[in-house]
């Protein structure tokens, strides 16, 4: 019989598969925390509608698995159907068997079917391995800016405060119309992102922190990031200004 692809259930993913998957994608929390964590995404509204653990049995055994998410990617005036693959994983005990390439393929086919317009993911493991499969790598960079080389100027900034995420929302709604191509963020998914930040997953070498600089009640610019101490350095995720002044 072939290895079949099926949906695990939040409760099933959380016993059978993050006790070996915390050592790689916990961030320095303890078991309990990356469950409960993991169980408040898949609970979240966007987690209900969009999001869906899935693993490939081979019998009853679970011989790999992945994380399925549902956005919307918009290219010029056009909206395109995309899911993401996350947390690609296959035991320790079953490696070397073709499992997550049989998954991983399956679940590429089925979606072709489906009418999907894309799939994408993001690892820096093994990048190649994905290629093999079809997808094509885009190039990832990073730019540094020493403090003394920027504007001595100083602005008044503040920690951002959930009256301010509107306003950090319209500004990036403004520059993500800017863009030759992008993600569409509907309100679901920007929970879904505030929740994640809660978490602390995205940085576990610090804490994630968006500042606004304020014109009245307005919001005219953000910035999301996290202190790194070790670097001297504040690493920068995302920034949007309300205009171009």
């Amino acid at each position: 019989m072939r290895p079949q692809l099926q949906l695990i259930d939040s409760a099933s993913y959380a016993r059978e598969v993050l006790p070996l998957t915390a050592p790689l994608w916990a961030a320095g929390r303890d078991l309990d925390t990356y469950v409960r964590h993991t169980l408040e995404l898949a609970s979240s509204g966007y987690g209900r509608r969009h999001y869906s653990t899935i693993g490939l049995y081979d019998g009853n055994v679970l011989s790999a698995s992945c994380k399925r998410y549902e956005r919307e990617l918009r290219v010029g005036e056009r909206t395109l159907k995309a899911v993401g693959i996350g947390a690609v994983f296959t035991p320790p005990e079953m490696r070397g068997r073709g499992y997550a390439s049989a998954m991983l393929a399956t679940l590429m086919d089925r979606e072709h079917a489906a009418g999907l317009d894309a799939l994408f993911l993001f690892s820096d493991i093994e990048p190649a391995f994905y290629e093999t499969l079809g997808f094509l790598a885009f190039p990832s960079r990073v730019f540094s800016l020493r403090a003394d080389d920027l504007p001595h100027a100083r602005m008044t900034i503040k920690q951002a405060t959930p009256e301010d995420l509107a306003g950090v929302r319209r500004s990036f709604a403004r520059h993500e119309r800017m863009r030759p191509w992008s993600f569409k963020r509907t309100p679901l998914f920007w929970e879904w992102l505030y929740l994640r930040t809660r978490h602390g997953s995205e940085h576990p070498n610090g804490d994630a922190l968006t500042f606004v600089l304020r014109e009245g009640s307005r919001v005219d610019a953000y910035v999301t990031g996290v202190r790194s101490p070790a670097h001297d350095s504040f690493i920068v995720d995302e920034l949007g200004l309300r205009d171009e002044r």
